[in-house]
């Protein structure tokens, strides 16, 4: 949902993120590199990963602000 990703986005804006790198695809984007391919959800996801280990999706803006250590 366009509104929900607009809010996430906006929620990371308001921290000192140098190490975060938000993507946000179109729905349907098809030939993304590898580390983009994740499969599609009915709600807005965040996959954070570091080099190549992921967590467990994350569906929660405050889960995501959570792992990511902010307040």
């Amino acid at each position: 949902k366009p509104d929900e990703i607009a809010t996430w986005r906006a929620a990371l804006r308001e921290h000192y993120l140098p190490h975060v790198l938000a993507i946000a695809p179109a729905e349907g984007a098809t030939g993304l590199p590898e580390p983009l391919e994740k499969p599609p959800a009915k709600e807005t996801t965040a996959w954070l990963c570091a080099g190549t280990q992921c967590l467990p999706p994350i569906t929660r803006l405050e889960e995501l602000l959570s792992a990511l250590r902010v307040s």
